[in-house]
């Protein structure tokens, strides 16, 4: 669930300011099957206006020790838009995308990219894997409950330009898991989620240890 509706929300919004924006879509796992739902992102893009490019593997790029060929189209892009999963790219194609992000344009990040990257402790980019998710995004990951997701509008954001045309007078109801966040101060909160966990109590996982309700209610859209 984290980051898809701001995905959504952003193609609305950055249209409006291009004429040609390029958007460059990564997909960097297998897991909940962005290998249908992003493509599928690409052609709703290019109806809008947009210019698209899909960098995908044919192999689970999890496991697959060449990574993800076709980075360096970030060099051309307007916005990147990120769904991966505990990837350890070889450091030529990470710098296309520290490259990117050097670059301040535009980052979506779908789900699991909070947790994109899976370097060794004495690996040089080691520091991606929790950095992506909390300096690209604005959260490192935690932990997440299980589906599904009741969405609302956020106190003070009925109006924010990035949610035109959405209709969320009434709160919807998403099939994914409520992942929790630490969002910075400055962060401007568009969506909230409430979800459900079946483990509660202290639990400790490799992010951390988590105090975790039945029912917790956390950021979801900023």
């Amino acid at each position: 669930m984290k980051m898809i509706l701001m995905a959504l929300a952003l193609t609305l919004g950055f249209s409006v300011f291009a004429a040609k924006p390029h958007a460059v879509l990564v997909i960097g796992t297998t897991h909940y099957n962005p290998g249908a739902t992003i493509p599928a992102l690409a052609r709703e893009l290019r109806g809008c206006g947009f210019k698209t490019t899909l960098i995908r593997s044919e192999e689970n790029p999890e496991k697959n020790p060449k990574g993800l060929p076709g980075l360096e189209a970030l060099a051309t892009a307007d916005v990147a838009v990120f769904y991966m999963r505990f990837l350890t790219l070889p450091s030529e194609q990470m710098k296309h995308i520290e490259d990117y992000l050097k670059s301040g344009k535009p980052v979506v990040g779908f789900r699991t990219s909070t947790h994109g990257f899976a370097y060794p402790k004495k690996d040089a980019l080691y520091k991606w894997n929790h950095g992506f998710g909390s300096d690209a995004l604005g959260t490192k990951y935690f932990i997440h409950g299980k589906g599904p997701t009741q969405v609302k509008l956020a106190e003070g954001a009925e109006d924010h330009e990035i949610l035109k045309g959405i209709d969320l007078s009434k709160p919807m109801e998403a099939p994914g898991t409520l992942y929790l966040a630490d969002l910075p101060k400055d962060a401007k909160v568009l969506l909230t989620g409430t979800g459900n966990f079946t483990r509660t109590g202290k639990i400790t996982n490799g992010f951390g240890t988590h105090d975790i309700k039945p029912v917790m209610t956390d950021e979801v859209a900023w």
